[in-house]
């Protein structure tokens, strides 16, 4: 098997991390998100929440039973990592000192949306 040159496993992370913060549900990156207890994987509140509300139970991820939304927990700490990795989008001469400090630890995993 052939490995993966640099180029190639950074295309793969940022392919990865996207997919983590995309909320299977509407396809956007995730909104105040909410983590399964049961599966771990993650939706958007109000997505999945309507989901429930419409008596659609089973989860898009992994097709498992969704008993409430009392099996859901909120991620705020995830959404904290999108905010920053999204603020790291914009042109660095409109960041402050710390704003640039912290987009240069991301800046080998950015993704777009």
């Amino acid at each position: 098997m052939p490995s993966m040159n640099a180029e190639q496993v950074a295309l793969n992370v940022r392919r990865s991390l996207k997919d983590q913060f995309t909320c299977p549900i509407c396809l956007d990156t995730l909104k105040r998100t909410v983590v399964s207890k049961e599966c771990l994987h993650r939706f958007c509140r109000e997505r999945i929440g309507r989901a429930l509300r419409t008596g659609k139970r089973e989860r898009p991820s992994c097709r498992a039973y969704l008993p409430s939304k009392r099996s859901l927990l909120p991620d705020s700490t995830f959404d904290d990592i999108i905010r920053v990795m999204s603020a790291c989008q914009q042109p660095a001469a409109e960041m402050n000192a710390s704003e640039a400090e912290t987009c240069a630890i991301f800046s080998l995993i950015r993704f777009n949306r």
